[in-house]
């Protein structure tokens, strides 16, 4: 890739001119015996050849060539990148397993925290489902949670029992 760069590097203004798809100078680039020395040439087999060779036609198979190599490099390094996160995350879930994390508090502390950052929208700016969260602390912490909407309605009870009680006694 570094080589590619630098090719394309040394050979800007000319690269630049044939995306284009301009014609201009296509009789100075593309034409034998026309070459104006004043462009750069990397092409030594005009030098060699100047009645089947243009100064530039080499310099145009490259940048197509090199184009095509690209686009493959940049896939295949999308390839490994990709089978390295996977392996990276397969690792940390098998630490995640193995941890020697657990939940000491109760089961609702949990669920509350869980509703916590769920309500914020803490977690991937808030486009998450409540199970993956809910799921995610079960592994880390070693702990079954079971029905989260069905603890979280009875805790709401609760609360609520406990309010109407408060506001009940401050009234009398």
């Amino acid at each position: 890739m570094d080589k590619i760069q630098i090719y394309t590097n040394d050979n800007l203004e000319f690269r630049q001119y044939y995306r284009c798809n301009t014609t201009n100078m296509d009789d100075h680039f593309f034409l034998c015996c026309n070459a104006d020395f004043r462009i750069y040439l990397s092409n030594i087999h005009y030098l060699i050849d100047k009645q089947f060779c243009t100064s530039h036609d080499h310099t145009a198979a490259f940048i197509q060539a090199y184009d095509k190599l690209s686009i493959y490099l940049n896939k295949e390094l999308g390839k490994l990148y990709t089978k390295f996160r996977e392996s990276e995350i397969l690792e940390m879930e098998e630490n995640i397993i193995n941890s020697k994390l657990f939940w000491s508090e109760s089961k609702i502390a949990l669920i509350e925290l869980i509703y916590a950052i769920y309500s914020t929208g803490a977690v991937n700016h808030g486009v998450t489902d409540i199970k993956v969260l809910k799921e995610v602390f079960e592994k880390i912490f070693h702990i079954e949670l079971g029905d989260l909407y069905h603890s979280f309605a009875e805790m709401r009870m609760r609360k609520k029992d406990r309010t109407i009680g408060k506001t009940s006694l401050i009234l009398n």
